[in-house]
This record gives structure tokens, sequence and C-alpha cells, in this order.
């Protein structure tokens, strides 16, 4: 795409307005307001000079998700060649290159966010940290709430749990009128257009949305079924595909609950990735350079011991084949292919069916 670094400079021209006018909305800028005050260092240089600088931040930052947490949050504490793979594949990603080239920072986002909950689960004294930089994640991009049910080590223990959610959601909401009530209402606006008229309709936009609305547009141009039944139930098949993902969400959920297993588990993080990924309306490709690390945390963790059942043991390496399968897929641009692998939603959706089936299969065997 041209030019490179394109969306740095946008994110900058919004904060330049910060700087001029005292609010950042202008274009197409619907992110919280004070992701426009991550950037006011930036602003300080040249245009080359901030993308060299975000570059490297990027590339340091996502060897210490990709690598280092992983390995920190595993048993052993150890590098395992499953991370290397992991790290080498990345380096040579669509996800990454594509996040380098337009000058994006999802990787950072999410350092911030698995920094969070390495400090709340291995680090107890640090919750108060774990809190902040959680917090910090939310506000220069929404999507890393959604990790917010991770932040309990029982769920059992309901009432500090909710507690805990409360003050973190009051938090994160009192935070949008960091810089008054005037941006929180442009904000808001810009999110109302956003949400009513969602742009970034491509296939390199793997969310729900825009997956449908692609689908339904394709099959209206060739004239496969009538463009009146489509275009009236569009809201409706997003809706359905939204209800299902929830469904297996709930289903990882509600194991972790009966079992007694730690929220802060590979099946749990997987799910809320995914969510992440699919559940807004404008989602990039570029994202998956900053979701590596649950997949690598998974893969590294799970362990399939022989159990008292034959067909159990086939079906579930025939599970962790056919997941593993569609999350290398993303891996590649493969913008040549049928519309329904052109997308990467399909695998993401293929990816949060097979991990309640195989939680359930073999939910306590990770290490």
């Amino acid at each position: 795409m041209n030019p490179i670094g394109g969306d740095l400079r946008e994110y900058l021209g919004f904060t330049r307005a910060l700087l001029q006018n005292g609010s950042p909305y202008i274009g197409p800028n619907y992110y919280p307001p004070l992701e426009s005050v991550f950037f006011i260092p930036l602003t300080w240089t040249t245009q080359d000079r901030a993308y060299l600088y975000l570059t490297l931040i990027n590339m340091g930052l996502f060897c210490g998700i990709t690598l280092v947490f992983p390995a920190l949050v595993s048993t052993g504490r150890r590098v395992s060649s499953m991370l290397i793979f992991f790290l080498m594949a990345g380096l040579f990603s669509y996800g990454f290159l594509f996040q380098l080239e337009r000058g994006q920072y999802d990787i950072i986002v999410m350092a911030l966010c698995f920094g969070a909950l390495y400090l709340y689960h291995c680090h107890p004294r640090a919750r108060f940290l774990a809190y902040f930089l959680f917090v910090v994640s939310v506000q220069i991009k929404v999507y890393p709430g959604i990790f917010l049910i991770l932040f309990s080590t029982d769920w059992h223990d309901w009432k500090p749990n909710l507690r805990r959610w409360g003050a973190l959601l009051l938090v994160n909401f009192a935070a949008l009128f960091g810089l008054g009530s005037r941006v929180f209402a442009d904000f808001i606006a810009a999110l109302q257009k956003q949400l009513s008229y969602p742009t970034f309709v491509w296939i390199g936009n793997h969310s729900i949305n825009s997956f449908v609305t692609i689908v339904v547009r394709k099959i209206n141009a060739h004239g496969a079924l009538t463009k009146p039944v489509f275009q009236e139930y569009m809201t409706l098949i997003q809706l359905a595909l939204m209800v299902f993902f929830f469904a297996c969400l709930a289903v990882v959920a509600w194991i972790v609950y009966k079992k007694r297993m730690s929220p802060f588990n590979p099946y749990l993080l997987i799910m809320c990735t995914i969510g992440a990924m699919v559940l807004p309306s404008t989602s990039h490709d570029y994202v998956f350079a900053g979701f590596i690390a649950p997949f690598a945390i998974f893969f590294n963790s799970l362990r399939l011991q022989r159990s008292s059942k034959l067909w159990v043991d086939i079906f579930s390496v025939l599970l962790v084949f056919v997941m593993a399968l569609a999350y290398l897929a993303t891996f590649f641009l493969h913008n040549n292919q049928p519309l329904l692998l052109n997308s990467n939603l399909p695998a993401l959706l293929l990816i949060g069916a097979i991990t309640p089936i195989l939680m359930a299969l073999r939910g306590q065997q990770v290490e």
C-alpha cells in the first residue's frame, strides 16, 4: 500500500489536531480520546524518524510477546522449540509485515494487555500496575476490553470478581473524559458514525461485519439470490455469527467454572483473542501480529496423553491438526483464493468452534 507508514501519518494528524484545535476528531478517527495523547512524543520529530522509532519498538515488543511472554507463563519457564517456531514464522507472516508497512501499533497495545495479565497472575503485589497497563491498552484501542474476564483467579469467588470488573469498567469509562466532555462528545459522534456506516469494508478486514457485507455484495453482484432477501437479513446474519462466537465462549467459560480451572488458561485466552479480532466492525489483518502469543501459548502448553478411549485420542489429534492448519493459514496473504478462503474470518470462527470441543475432551491436559 502507498505510502508506507500511511496509518502512522494519519494518527499523527489526529494528534496534531488535538494539540492545535483541542480535539483529535477529524477525518476517520473513531479511536478513544487518549489514543491521540499516545502519539504526542512522535510529533516532536520528522515523519520518517517517527516511523523508524515505531518500527523498532514494534519489532522489539513482538519478540517479547511472542517468545518471552509465552515462556514466562508456561510450565518450566523455558523457551521451547515451539515458541521459536512461532517467533520465526511470525517475523515473516503477512500480519506482522502488514503491521510494519502501515505503521500500526497493535503489537504495543497487546504488549500492554499481556503484560497486565502476566503481572496480575504471576506477581500479585504488582496488581495495581497491572490494572494501569490494562486501562492504558483499552484507552488506546478498545478491543483489549474483552480480556477483562481474565482478571480473576477463581470465578467461584464471584463478589470480588464483580467488584474488580466493575471498578475497571468504571475507570475505563471515566478515562474517556480525560480530555474533557467536548472531546468525549466528539468521540461518541465519531463512534456512532462508524457503527452505522462502517468504513474499510474489504477482504483484509476480517471482522464479522465486513465479511458478511462482502459476501452479500458478491452474491448480489452475481445475482445468485434475490437481492432484497439477503440485504434485508444481513444484520441478522451478522448477529447469528456473533451469537455463535459467544456460545463457544460461554462453553469454554462454563468448563473453566465447573472444573475450577484458572481463568488465565490457554483455551479462554484463545477465545478472548478471537473475540477481540472478529467483534469490532473494523479489524484489519495486521492485528494478527499482536495475537500470535495466545496461539503460541496454547500449542506450547497442550499435552495429548493417551486416554482410555481410542476414538477420543484420534479425534483430539484431528482437531488439533485442523486448528493448527486454520491458524497457520492466517500467516499468508491469500487474496486470490475463493471468497470463503479469501478472508481470515472463517479460519478464526473454525478455531473458535474447535476450542470448546477440544477443551471438553482435553481440558485438563495443559501445563
